[in-house]
């Protein structure tokens, strides 16, 4: 599991004028042009990140974070624990979604499992289509168009009307009983009598709480939280998600939507060689990401022209051990910050030399490392940067002077 903060070497605030830039395009991408997000992009403070984010586990969201690009999660996304704000203008993909706090995603969001948004505090927005297995909206303001959307199963307590059901819950198990007359597929009220409205009512639905528990017990133990059969793929990116596609579709798959396949959650030997040869960057990009991509591929995208694919090599946990000194001296500040934050602990030689790289965001990734020699942390702790020193102060805490490190405690962390 990654907490987002636990990133943010690889974020930088957001300025009040990208936030008015960014107001401005979510209003032209809102459905019926009316945001509600802006509010919180212009009274909160914001950390962004530039390009396209893949997460390799589940992700809890515990800072205010903007996306310029595409949002990966190889697990599901919980803001909950961590009550954070998440704003993402291109796509986002992921397990499944635990949503209490406001999640806006420009483009499409699409969700294998189950999309939960709860709270009335705050807001759901997507300007694309909305698809996953289940949708429960519980007491949320959530701001999409229902009728592009791709859902199984569709619940909303704020709008009861022919599309909203009590099927999610039976979906996954927690409410038993027939299936209600109200189909997600429906397109008008015809069907649904005042008492299926009232059968509706008397039903005392599970919590949220008691939701997300079932889901994520089920996540753990590998197997479905849905207790009915997933149904066959209706579009590519569910065929190239969907576990009984075969090999052969998928390889016809890799030239057309090699984005699509790339997002599997375990790849074949045979795709991960025509995955690494693709000439767009992003789907190396994703193979690097990808938990299972091979060594030997590995290597060879360890090489890419892409400094973003390099960045995902080396931040891979897998990444061997003989590139991390190559990437060291890369010249793309972003590929020497990856390796720093990924494998920076062991304290290498090459680690305590990037304590004077001229770029700040490796020299903020060096500042995490716990246990830094003392020269090395007197060097950051009186740096130009002062995301630099305050990051020395808080994780250096212990060898520096008592009364320093308590006030460091007490401060906002950065």
């Amino acid at each position: 599991m990654i907490n987002l903060s636990s990133l943010q070497y690889r974020f930088r605030r957001a300025s009040k004028e990208e936030c008015r830039d960014l107001i401005k395009a979510c209003h032209r991408v809102a459905p019926g042009g009316a945001s509600t997000v802006d509010v919180y992009l212009r009274d909160w403070t914001w950390w962004i990140h530039e390009g396209d984010l893949r997460l390799p586990s589940n992700v809890v969201n515990d800072i205010n974070l903007i996306v310029t690009g595409d949002v990966i999660v190889d697990g599901w996304y919980d803001d909950y624990l961590g009550g954070g704000l998440l704003a993402v203008f291109g796509s986002m993909r992921c397990r499944h979604v635990f949503s209490w706090y406001t999640l806006y995603v420009a483009r499409d969001l699409l969700v294998q499992g189950l999309n939960l948004q709860y709270h009335n505090d705050w807001v759901f927005e997507c300007g694309g289509q909305v698809a996953a297995r289940a949708f429960i909206g519980a007491d949320k303001s959530c701001l999409f168009d229902l009728n592009r959307s791709d859902l199984e199963g569709y619940y909303s307590t704020l709008d009861f009307d022919a599309k909203s059901s009590l099927r999610p819950y039976r979906m996954l198990g927690l409410l038993e009983g027939e299936e209600d007359g109200c189909k997600v597929e429906a397109a008008s009220a015809e069907g649904c009598e005042d008492e299926e409205q009232d059968e509706y009512d008397d039903f005392e639905t599970p919590s949220s709480a008691e939701v997300i528990a079932h889901v994520k017990a089920a996540d753990a133990q590998r197997r479905s939280a849905f207790s009915t059969p997933e149904p066959a793929p209706a579009t590519v990116w569910r065929e190239a998600l969907h576990p009984d596609t075969v090999l052969a579709r998928l390889v016809d798959l890799v030239a057309s939507h090699g984005w699509d396949v790339a997002m599997r959650p375990k790849l074949e030997p045979e795709l991960q060689v025509l995955l690494a040869d693709h000439a767009d960057a992003r789907v190396r990009w994703a193979l690097a990401t990808s938990p299972d991509v091979s060594e030997v591929l590995l290597r060879q995208l360890a090489n890419d022209p892409a400094h973003v694919v390099r960045a995902a090599v080396a931040s891979h946990a897998r990444c061997p051990s003989d590139l991390l000194t190559g990437f060291a001296v890369d010249a793309a500040a972003d590929v020497r910050a990856a390796v720093v934050h990924a494998h920076g602990r062991g304290l290498a030689e090459w680690v305590i030399r990037m304590a004077g790289d001229p770029c700040t965001v490796v020299r903020r990734a060096v500042a995490v490392i716990p246990n830094l020699p003392p020269d090395v942390v007197a060097r950051l702790a009186s740096d130009a940067d002062d995301v630099v020193r305050h990051r020395t102060m808080r994780v250096q805490a212990p060898l520096l002077d008592p009364m320093l490190a308590r006030f460091v405690a007490c401060t906002p962390k950065c």
